[in-house]
């Protein structure tokens, strides 16, 4: 396997581009906590643990939402469908592992917690104009209406940062 292969196949594992709604929620829950934990000192050991926490309860409350669809409906607990459901809304969960990942790498390339939160807090916005801008294209838009598509994504991440910003 080629080295543009292997990343190709983690740049897949790690992006939840098959659902990119889902996606939205779980970056937007990772980089509100993130932000939450960015007033010094930082501590990546309280971060870390704290957003993967915080985003696996969110995903179960957000199955657990869905399962309560159909009891109201009258249908019975279904095991085969709450797996079901469990998978499909995994992608909240998998959309936190790239900011985490870019926390500890840009850790390990020696930048300071404070330094390392930032630029993972960043990241998120990253993510969510990719995840606007790919919703958009699969959707049919192109031109003005695609780069607001990609700009109001962003936007959520950018009340991120003014959150981050007001901690500081």
């Amino acid at each position: 396997m080629s080295l543009r292969e292997w990343w190709g196949r983690l740049g897949m594992r790690l992006m939840p581009l098959k659902n990119p709604a889902q996606a939205v929620y779980g970056t937007v829950i990772t980089g509100a906590v993130m932000a939450a934990y960015s007033e010094p000192p930082v501590e990546i050991d309280e971060v870390v643990p704290g957003v993967l926490a915080t985003v696996v309860v969110y995903w179960l409350a957000h199955v657990y939402a869905e399962e309560l669809v159909h009891f109201e409906e009258g249908v019975a607990f279904s095991r085969r469908r709450l797996w079901s459901t469990m998978r499909a809304q995994w992608a909240i969960v998998r959309a936190a592992l790239a900011p985490v990942l870019v926390l500890l790498v840009a850790l390990l390339f020696g930048a300071t917690p404070t330094v390392a939160l930032e630029i993972a807090v960043w990241f998120t916005v990253l993510l969510l104009v990719g995840f606007g801008t790919v919703s958009a294209l699969r959707g049919g838009l192109r031109g003005g209406p695609l780069i607001l598509a990609a700009l109001l994504a962003g936007s959520l991440g950018l009340i991120l940062v003014a959150l981050k910003g007001s901690v500081d």
